[in-house]
């Protein structure tokens, strides 16, 4: 996944980039935000959870709990 794809994705959620660290259960807001910057690579299986938080409401609902 490339930092425009996840961007992408992180403003179809409508989610700031501390949600989007607390749904995917990283260390925080930075984190997320090397990875928007491309500082960071993003991970096969976070870019996997995201796709399917993106695609699957249900998926999205039992994350946030």
């Amino acid at each position: 996944m490339t930092p425009n794809e996840f961007q992408k994705i992180r403003d179809d959620l409508g989610m700031t980039n501390a949600e989007i660290a607390r749904l995917l259960r990283v260390s925080g807001p930075r984190t997320v935000q090397k990875w928007l910057t491309g500082e960071r690579t993003i991970y096969a299986p976070v870019a996997l959870l995201l796709k399917i938080l993106h695609e699957c409401p249900t998926a999205r609902d039992i994350a946030r709990k």
